[in-house]
């Protein structure tokens, strides 16, 4: 079978586009941005730079940049067109008028109604791309109610980017990664979200000195922060006010292949975002036996509960510094729960059973 997927190089499609080759499919990727992974035997086609140009950029090229678009599938002929995202991604794929489109909402892009009142284009089009792709794929019953606050689409299939457990194992030792990080000896606070308004760094941040009274060596672990970003500088000016850089360390970008061994040296991963869809960090520390912390959004509390995570008021410092706290502790409890989530885990989200059910998927629309 044919395949063209249409997104950016985020993990969860590096980790689709290879398993899909791995099982003899040929597969092709028109890439939103540079991509940053390469791929032996995958056509990798030209980008379609609209991501990171100002809003008044994208529109003005958004014609030309779809004429693009429609003439790579066009040459290409896929016998299936699969959209990540209902952004730019899945507004062209479904407007290019191919059959076969499968649109792959992920969180974000269907949980934004409320910041969108005034950009009634975008709307429309979140809306149309919903409604008329020949499948919408959901994480959570939370996110598929979200979808059809936007539209009812045709079919809706339950997916989501699951667990590589040949990846995630946690009984591989990282004190090598410990010794070159120089905190052997530290308790580890792994944040691994991005440095957006979203994830609620802010808060993240103001637990430090709170936790610092119970364990004054921690360091809490920073990735995907981004240096020319505004909301990054304020977060770092935070640190400096609160005189806590001691105590953070921040990395770039991790490389898939190797979030499993940042994940094994951490004593606790926290994720308390304001909004979100089915996220694999939130699968992976539970697949590493990791004390999670996350928030009540509805979106995890319909997915887990306090068996599972150390769940935490939104955007609320004290209670999240206790959740710190208690997970650095290392308590009975805690213990049990680590267990809870990862029989969960292995059960539900075991990325080969998913992308089974994704290939079949695949085969039943391409009629």
């Amino acid at each position: 079978m044919k395949i063209c997927y249409v997104g950016v190089s985020a993990p969860r499609l590096v980790n689709l586009i290879g398993d899909m080759r791995d099982r003899g499919h040929e597969v092709h990727w028109i890439a939103i941005d540079t991509p940053k992974y390469i791929f032996p035997n995958i056509d990798i086609h030209d980008s379609i730079k609209l991501y990171g140009r100002s809003f008044l950029g994208r529109n003005l090229l958004a014609p030309y940049y779809f004429f693009l678009f429609k003439k790579k599938v066009n040459l290409i002929s896929p016998d299936i067109l699969h959209a990540i995202n209902v952004g730019w991604t899945g507004w062209f794929s479904v407007l290019s008028g191919f059959k076969n489109v499968i649109v792959t909402t992920q969180g974000g892009d269907v949980m934004i109604r409320q910041n969108m009142n005034n950009d009634l284009i975008h709307k429309w089009l979140r809306s149309y791309t919903l409604q008329h792709a020949a499948v919408v794929t959901y994480g959570n019953d939370t996110m598929l109610n979200d979808i059809k606050q936007w539209a009812c689409p045709k079919r809706a299939f339950k997916y989501f980017a699951g667990v590589n457990f040949d990846l995630i194992n946690f009984t591989k030792p990282q004190n090598k990664l410990r010794k070159k990080l120089n905190i052997e000896n530290r308790k580890v606070v792994f944040s691994p979200r991005t440095f957006v308004p979203n994830s609620n760094i802010d808060i993240v941040i103001q637990t430090i000195p709170i936790v610092k009274k119970s364990f004054p060596d921690v360091v809490y672990v920073f990735t995907y922060h981004v240096e020319n970003n505004d909301y990054s500088s304020r977060m770092k000016e935070l640190i400096g006010r609160l005189d806590v850089a001691g105590n953070c360390m921040f990395l770039e970008e991790v490389c898939p292949n190797e979030m499993a061994s940042y994940y094994s040296i951490s004593d606790v991963v926290i994720s308390i975002l304001t909004s979100d869809g089915m996220p694999a960090t939130l699968l992976e520390s539970m697949a590493m036996k990791k004390t999670l912390i996350i928030s009540k959004i509805p979106s995890y509390l319909g997915l887990m509960n306090e068996n599972y995570a150390l769940m935490v008021d939104h955007r609320d410092k004290q209670t999240t510094a206790k959740a710190v706290i208690k997970g650095l502790t290392r308590d009975e409890e805690t213990a049990q729960m680590k267990e809870i989530a990862y029989n969960w885990v292995r059960q539900n989200a075991d990325i080969r059973k998913l992308n089974d059910s994704l290939e079949k998927l695949y085969y039943e629309i391409n009629v």
